[in-house]
């Protein structure tokens, strides 16, 4: 008997998760909704947990002559597709070039739930295993619009910290005057003057003078969009009974059906 050496309660439990893994890593039998890692942060093929067509609706009222009941696994598309870019943003700009631990508590979430599928990208697996990690994606695009709109600020005693406190010294930086930024956004004429439209510090949580105007507009543009998202997916989030046009009206793209 394979370890035999181990007592039988705990070679009875470690034959059980063995047997577990096996079935699951070979598990490869067609599906209509898997679908590989690679689209999944796009959310490129939603599952279909609940369908009930307009044959099983007949006589129900739903200002149509053709009804229906769906639940989809698709997350909120602006807060998903925001998120991607986000994500490089995070690695290149914070991680890298400004060596910021804190964004190491969502890159782990991606780390250990996200990377290890791309493993078993042959076997039977779909995009709603991403609610494992979705906090994961939410604190990336949190900390992304943080950083542009001006309202993360440095890690205490970090290099970038240091500097800002050498600029706050000299007089180039602080209120009325313009916060610094990066080539890019230099690049696009942002920076060339204070902002004029401070949000109060009890608000952000941060001084007047560190915010960007540009960073809020794009700050304002996510959260509104994720919240028409919200209310417009609401009813085939939740198996609502509507029209068969609205809810093809939803499916942008041909892989979302």
């Amino acid at each position: 008997m394979a370890r035999s050496w181990l007592p039988d309660s705990l070679n009875d439990l470690l034959e059980y998760h063995l047997s577990m893994y096996n079935f699951h890593v070979g598990l490869d039998s067609e599906h209509p909704y898997m679908s590989k890692p690679i689209g999944w942060l796009v959310q490129w093929r939603p599952t279909s947990f609940y369908w009930k067509g307009s044959e099983e609706l007949l006589g129900t009222d739903c200002g149509s002559d053709r009804c229906i009941q769906a639940i989809t696994s698709i997350g909120n598309i602006p807060i998903w597709w925001a998120a991607v870019p986000a994500l490089v943003f995070v690695i290149a700009v914070l991680m890298i070039s400004r060596r910021d631990w804190r964004v190491w508590v969502p890159l782990i979430g991606y780390i250990g739930l996200y990377l290890p599928w791309f493993i078993y990208s042959d076997r039977t697996i779909f995009t709603f295993y991403t609610v494992a990690f979705a906090p994961c994606v939410v604190l990336v695009l949190v900390l992304a619009l943080g950083a542009v709109s001006g309202m993360l600020t440095p890690v205490p005693g970090s290099a970038a910290a240091r500097e800002e406190e050498r600029l706050l010294e000299e007089g180039r930086v602080g209120p009325g005057l313009p916060y610094p930024r990066g080539a890019v956004a230099a690049y696009f004429g942002f920076g060339m003057r204070a902002n004029r439209t401070p949000l109060p510090a009890a608000w952000t949580g941060v001084p007047p003078w560190r915010l960007r105007g540009e960073g809020l507009a794009v700050v304002a543009v996510v959260l509104v969009l994720a919240v028409v998202f919200a209310a417009a997916w609401w009813p085939i989030w939740t198996g609502r009974t509507v029209p068969y046009t609205f809810w093809h009206w939803h499916m942008w793209l041909n892989s979302w059906v």
